[in-house]
């Protein structure tokens, strides 16, 4: 595979970003077994109007497929289980969805901090009343969570927020998180810090230098708990964040993915799980 650093310099656009080489330097650098965690939307798809229009791209999603073959991949995100195994089609892999509240190694082990409550059915009740008034939100029931979402209005962002904070004030048990366009209740404990660190003592990776890249507010825990494993951290887009590094955006993360590939076949990493789970839960 042949890598045309041009095709990244056409990606950047100033100094803000870091380069994928230098990442990829850092991580090789460490002389570790690794792990990669990635967020779904917004670092490997693109943002639609109706989350369920989101896809993964045919390139990124071969490039997860050879990327398995050397070392283990898992995503960490906010979407339902279905919805996120539908994204990655005919590929398996282990999966934190609803931010960590499912566990998903393979169809055999599956693990969920909560039981499906009947609390967020009648959280949808109450919220479709609320919403009468502004047809361009947009409720999603997760069934172990619920999310408003305002991006076909962003202007109903301070409404959005504030129907949703007074649904939490009324249900102490969950806590309130803001993603891009959204805003979502979703149960005290469970981040995305904490799904990681799950995924990782399920399938004995403690020790392997923890890869983690999200674009989003929500992804914050992700970063904070890897840092605190001395992995490494890469932001997508723009804002304030604890990661370590930062690409622009999804294109520049498929061309880390690339980068990242080629090193993984020239060093000839083992993969470390022939199987997911079977060997370690």
């Amino acid at each position: 595979m042949n890598i045309n650093i041009q095709n990244e310099n056409s990606i950047l656009a100033s100094s803000h970003y870091d380069s994928c080489e230098d990442v990829v330097n850092d991580i090789f650098s460490q002389n570790k077994s690794m792990a990669l965690f990635l967020d779904i939307d917004g670092t490997l798809a693109e943002f639609q109007i109706d989350p369920s229009s989101c896809f993964i791209s045919k390139d990124i999603l071969d490039l997860i497929q050879h990327i398995q073959q050397h070392l283990t991949v898992a995503a960490v995100t906010g979407r339902d289980l279905s919805s996120a195994k539908n994204m990655f089609g005919a590929i398996d892999l282990p999966i934190a969805a609803l931010h960590g509240l499912l566990i998903y190694l393979n169809d055999q082990n599956q693990f969920s901090k909560h039981s499906q409550s009947e609390l967020f059915q009648a959280l949808e009740t109450i919220l479709n009343k609320d919403i009468q008034r502004y047809p361009e939100l947009i409720i999603e029931n997760k069934q172990h969570a619920i999310a408003l979402h305002y991006r076909k209005c962003p202007e109903l962002q301070q409404i959005a927020s504030l129907i949703m904070q007074r649904l939490q004030h009324q249900h102490d048990q969950l806590r309130l998180i803001k993603g891009k366009y959204v805003y979502e209740l979703v149960w005290n404990d469970i981040d995305k810090g904490q799904a990681i660190a799950e995924i990782s003592h399920l399938l004995n990776l403690q020790n392997h230098l923890a890869i983690f890249i999200g674009d989003d507010r929500t992804d914050e825990d992700g970063f904070s708990y890897v840092n605190q494993m001395k992995g490494v951290t890469i932001k997508v887009g723009e804002g304030a964040t604890n990661a370590t590094y930062r690409f622009k955006n999804i294109d520049q993360v498929n061309f880390f993915l690339r980068v990242f590939l080629e090193r993984l076949r020239d060093t000839a990493i083992p993969k470390h799980l022939e199987k997911y789970g079977e060997e370690h839960v």
